[in-house]
């Protein structure tokens, strides 16, 4: 046995410590006797909280960082409909032509169901934070769904996105705000990189997934912003660790968006492409049967 947490109870106070226990055999190899030790632990386990405490913070400055980039992507997402109402609503005060008036009350009924649907996604949003649990989702739709929040801000940064979406994608299960995180995260990690290494030329995200063995879905996003060194490569994943400026960004990111796919039993991880960065991340689809789920989950595990 080696380094096994336990707590050493004493009249007065209890002590946290790591002990760890040595076997020494006898010279025809039997056992002679055994050799405990003991290490107090107590000032690792308060660095560990008040490490643990930062990095929630953190993660907490992240997710409003986040909540804040998607509401400047919906002000301009529900400003195009509404600016175009009031352009149609003053066109047809001039107007006293019945047909073309009717033919601006259809265009403005259209204008109206897309105010409905972003509505509608906001307040589902809003519902699924209030409520943690996990439920059947289709990547792809999450992915659509993320792009039309981040559809403006992509335009602005100048990113094509390029989409392969393998179609009939089987469901996992996950809460659709941390789901929707992940990849909102990782789209945002490829934009600033193409403003990070200035490599010119088009900016180009690919988007791909796939159900790979009927077990687990796949999706990576692949950009062409010339990729991560390798000297930081295996730091990326590290909570506050960051290349960016830190007044632009907490370094919590990918950890974030680790943690979370962790938690849905997938992971996520780096790979270099040819001209960038390629990030995938897997998560066990819903299986029918409990014994077939965990075994699905143990496979994917131990196919890295």
């Amino acid at each position: 046995f080696s380094n096994s947490e336990a707590t050493l109870h004493g009249v007065r106070e209890s002590v946290p410590v790591l002990i760890n226990f040595s076997v020494i055999p006898d010279a025809t190899g039997q056992l002679n006797y055994i050799i405990v030790t003991a290490k107090e632990i107590g000032y690792r386990r308060s660095l560990e909280k008040e490490l643990r405490n930062r990095q929630a913070l953190s993660v907490s400055f992240d997710r409003l960082k986040s909540l804040g980039e998607m509401s400047v992507g919906l002000v301009h997402t529900l400003g195009q409909p509404v600016t175009s109402m009031g352009l149609r609503l003053d066109y047809m005060s001039r107007m006293n032509n019945l047909d073309h008036i009717q033919g601006q009350v259809s265009e403005l009924r259209t204008d109206l169901a897309q105010l409905s649907r972003i509505v509608d996604k906001v307040r589902s949003y809003a519902q699924s934070m209030a409520n943690k649990q996990n439920k059947p989702i289709e990547i792809n739709r999450a992915i659509h769904s993320v792009l039309s929040v981040l559809e403006y801000d992509l335009k602005a940064a100048g990113v094509s996105i390029h989409l392969d979406l393998a179609e009939s994608m089987p469901l996992i299960a996950a809460n659709e705000p941390e789901l929707e995180q992940v990849i909102m995260n990782l789209l945002a990690n490829a934009s600033q990189a193409f403003i990070s290494n200035e490599t010119g030329g088009d900016r180009n995200v690919t988007v791909t997934t796939k159900a790979v063995q009927n077990k687990w879905i796949q999706v990576g996003i692949l950009d062409n912003a010339g990729g991560i060194p390798e000297t930081v490569a295996p730091q990326i994943f590290e909570p506050f660790f960051s290349t960016w400026e830190e007044t632009r960004h907490a370094g919590t990111g990918l950890s974030v968006a680790r943690s979370i796919v962790s938690s849905l039993g997938g992971d996520l991880n780096y790979h270099p492409g040819e001209e960038g960065s390629n990030f995938e991340f897997r998560i066990p689809i819903i299986a029918q049967e409990e014994r077939t789920q965990l075994f699905n989950l143990i496979e994917l595990l131990n196919s890295q």
